[in-house]
């Protein structure tokens, strides 16, 4: 699926790649060849490259959704299959665009989990969050999955709201941080029979039966955002995936590259991209790869790109909590 434009007068400008200085003759397709091309990549073309910081977004678009992958299946190690194989792979702490999947954790404020009882007058009400403003925003949109459409409405785009912090459970520690609850009881989730029943074991996030699936994320201990199927978005800001090659012998080499791109969406400006190339190598005898277990030229953690280009309105600001 092509990535959505809302504004489709203007054409988007993605960024050109460097001209190649390298030297080296690509039509080799040798190990000693793959690995000094790859090594020009990541010293040339990879990384974060930052544009124009905006403050104060409170809602950010996703214009082009992941298509489903099985990790362990047969585009893991196909070589042409997976348009992006960094973006598109599961590949943990690699800031890709898969880690931004679930809008239940996206609208979710990050935070910091406190593992032991809080001191003092907060004794009785156990573990709490360190809100932290900066990561996370309090609306997320995305063209609507098929899943989408069977449990929320039959509508193109659909739209994921933070419910804080209108609960009455937060206020600021002894540090001034602000913090909230996680009791069971204050996130009104189901009852212990309801969340035994819910067990791990047996939940279905694949339901289309919305009220299930509410429940099996609150007996997980996640706090539900309020969701609408919505015909226009209403985002100024969107981020993106796409795959690209820098020569028509990337894929014999076993390379692949990989953008996730800061759109402003009334310009269709880029605003910043983060930029990532593979190195997967070949099985002896084989013309297989592994694009799950492939070198990459950095590691970004789970820090997204986003978060350094569209700086998040905190919602606390105009409340008085004390």
């Amino acid at each position: 699926m092509p990535a959505y434009f809302p504004n489709s007068a203007i054409p988007p400008k993605y960024p050109e790649p460097k001209p190649q200085t390298h030297g080296l003759d690509l039509s080799k397709h040798d190990w000693q060849t793959a690995k000094a091309y790859f090594q020009w990549l990541c010293e040339n073309e990879a990384g974060e490259f930052i544009y124009k910081t905006v403050e104060d977004v409170d809602s950010v678009f996703e214009m082009r959704p992941l298509p489903p992958t099985d990790r362990l299946g047969g585009p893991r190690y196909d070589r042409y299959y997976l348009e992006d194989p960094w973006n598109e792979m599961p590949r943990p702490q690699s800031g890709t665009f898969y880690s931004t999947s679930n809008p239940y954790f996206f609208v979710m404020p990050h935070n910091y989990r406190i593992s032991h009882k809080d001191p003092g007058q907060w004794n009785q009400k156990g573990d709490y969050f360190h809100y932290t403003p900066e990561y996370g925003y309090p609306v997320f949109e995305r063209i609507s999955t098929p899943l989408d459409r069977k449990r929320y409405g039959d509508a193109p785009f659909t739209r994921f709201t933070r419910v804080w912090p209108t609960h009455p459970e937060y206020d600021r520690d002894e540090k001034g941080n602000i913090r909230m609850f996680q009791l069971r009881e204050h996130l009104n989730g189901p009852s212990p029979e309801r969340r035994k029943e819910l067990s791990l074991d047996h939940l279905d996030f694949s339901s289309p039966d919305r009220k299930r699936y509410d429940e099996g994320m609150l007996a997980s201990g996640h706090i539900i955002p309020k969701v609408e199927a919505v015909h226009e978005i209403k985002s100024r800001y969107g981020y993106m995936w796409r795959g690209i090659e820098h020569s028509p012998h990337d894929r014999e080499l076993g390379i692949a590259g990989g953008e996730v791109l800061i759109f402003d969406l009334k310009t269709n400006e880029v605003l910043g991209v983060r930029r990532n190339f593979l190195l997967a190598g070949t099985y002896a005898g084989s013309r297989d790869v592994d694009w799950l277990t492939a070198q990459e030229c950095t590691k970004f953690g789970f820090s997204l790109l986003e978060k350094k280009v569209l700086k998040s309105v905190d919602p606390y600001k105009n409340l008085n909590i004390k």
